[in-house]
């Protein structure tokens, strides 16, 4: 268990966490205080709750916190701009901290490498890298593709590019993130949703289309209306880069 790892190791630990769609609004029956009462009382430690989240407020609680011991936030998706992937409130979410292990499998998003270090703040200083592409194509290198100091791959979960990019991401160490299209949200508008998530979490998008797919064109022109630097490669299905 991740927490058990973290209190053995005398880390001062804050949990962050959501449940349910409260629609930026504090809905008891979406509370993390349930999860807090169990954790206090199997943990081999103390451990804290609070509702202050991303403020000055959360800052001094975690300040509190001694070796060792656990704090539990409220559901951050309390707040709308947690909803709204607002940069500022992710920022004063991540200033007290300098360790982000993420230790979660979501609807929405699979994040693959347990442990990723960022400064405060948060990934936005970072090498975000989105390879994105057409289900038809296969690439089986990115090496002459990805910046130097690429952080984290970001990518859509499908078939072809998507897989590639996973496994070459899994092979190579490299902190990799999915986002999935959240059919129960938006329906049959998900994956062009996803695709926007993607664009909106990268600092550069890198592109191979078979100059068809309708999917991979809608996000190559969301990167030029959004200013997001996209490197393009047009490849047929029977071709790959290797």
């Amino acid at each position: 268990m991740t927490l058990r790892e973290l209190i053995k190791n005398n880390a001062r630990t804050v949990v962050v966490s959501h449940l349910g769609r409260p629609d930026g609004k504090v809905d008891e029956k979406y509370s993390l205080k349930p999860v807090y009462e169990y954790l206090k009382n199997i943990l081999p430690t103390k451990v804290y709750f609070s509702t202050n989240v991303a403020n000055a407020e959360m800052e001094n609680d975690v300040s509190k916190l001694k070796n060792g011991e656990v704090l539990i936030l409220e559901n951050v998706r309390f707040y709308k701009e947690e909803e709204e992937n607002n940069e500022e409130f992710s920022k004063n979410l991540a200033k007290p901290f300098d360790i982000f292990i993420l230790d979660a499998i979501c609807a929405k998003m699979i994040i693959i490498d347990i442990l990723y270090i960022y400064n405060n703040s948060m990934v936005m200083n970072c090498m975000r890298v989105a390879v994105i592409g057409s289900r038809g194509l296969q690439i089986t290198e990115l090496d002459a593709c990805l910046p130097v100091n690429t952080t984290l791959i970001i990518s859509g979960g499908a078939k072809g590019i998507d897989t590639c990019v996973r496994n070459y991401a899994l092979a190579h160490g490299i902190p990799y993130v999915e986002f999935l299209p959240d059919y129960r949200r938006y329906g049959k508008g998900a994956p062009l949703k996803r695709n926007e998530q993607i664009v909106s979490c990268a600092e550069l998008v890198i592109a191979f289309w078979d100059g068809k797919s309708h999917g991979t064109k809608y996000s190559i022109d969301l990167c030029k209306q959004k200013n997001v630097p996209v490197e393009i490669h047009i490849l047929q299905p029977a071709s790959s880069l290797a």
